[in-house]
């Protein structure tokens, strides 16, 4: 399927920007548990593949995961990809999401894992491998998964 005539490869961001030096009254100290300011004030905390899941883990406020739908295939997940997983925050909400599909420990053995079915309504061979990495390396032979998909 070809993209959509108004597709254009250079609007698509692949790196997610640091949005919270241009919110005014944003106060990063009420947010994370701990703060990385440097000397003047200003805060040092970027949001990146790397650090995202650390961003997460201290972040105070609500998160959000999304799982993509078939409608979102049929732009190739170029709208998903440019609003969902390029954002940092929605609505004060924090999107640590880097893939479409995402595995999340929750309390007392608790998992989810949110399946991107895609528009064949099957997962692809690196969500397979994401998947069994982490039921065979993490997830404990006594904990219970909850899967999410569209449909």
């Amino acid at each position: 399927m070809q993209p959509p005539p108004s597709f254009r490869r250079t609007k698509i961001a692949i790196n997610k920007e640091d949005i919270t030096s241009s919110i005014k009254g944003w106060d990063e100290s009420l947010c994370f548990d701990d703060n990385n300011d440097n000397a003047n004030g200003s805060s040092t905390r970027t949001c990146s593949a790397s650090d995202s899941d650390d961003m997460h883990e201290k972040y105070k406020g609500p998160s959000t995961f999304i799982v993509p739908g078939n409608h979102d295939w049929h732009d190739g997940l170029a709208t998903y990809t440019r609003f969902i997983l390029c954002r940092d925050f929605l609505g004060g909400w924090l999107m640590p999401q880097q893939r479409s599909y995402f595995a999340i420990k929750l309390v007392k053995g608790w998992w989810i894992f949110g399946l991107d079915c895609a528009l064949p309504g099957d997962i692809d061979i690196e969500q397979f491998k994401f998947f069994a990495d982490i039921a065979d390396n993490v997830v404990g032979p006594s904990d219970a998964v909850i899967l999410v998909n569209h449909e």
